[in-house]
């Protein structure tokens, strides 16, 4: 969250909203039950109330850990249906789709 991937895994909630594609209220209200729910803390920056940074507590890393986990078995469950040579002209067509899009 911090810019990168690794620790402390914390930004701040503008940055965060722009990773998601969401509003920055859109972002706020969604935090709160995050917050509430102890997978993250919002703490302001020392010396300006106005900056706020939203970081992963360990509860919210274990949590976020097995999501990911979660979705790469389904990912590999789903793609056992493929041949190697089939597995290699989906991520061909993908890439196709993903260059198109970001061009």
């Amino acid at each position: 969250m911090s810019g990168g991937a690794g620790p402390p895994y914390e930004t701040s909630p503008s940055h965060l909203a722009e990773l998601l594609g969401l509003t920055r209220g859109a972002l706020s209200a969604r935090l709160v039950a995050v917050e509430e729910a102890g997978l993250i803390t919002r703490t302001h920056e020392t010396g300006d109330r106005r900056r706020v940074r939203v970081r992963l507590t360990d509860a919210g890393y274990a949590v976020l850990d097995e999501h990911v986990a979660a979705e790469e078995a389904g990912e590999l469950a789903l793609l056992a249906a493929l041949n190697p040579a089939e597995r290699r002209t989906l991520a061909d067509l993908l890439r196709k789709l993903v260059l198109a899009v970001e061009s």
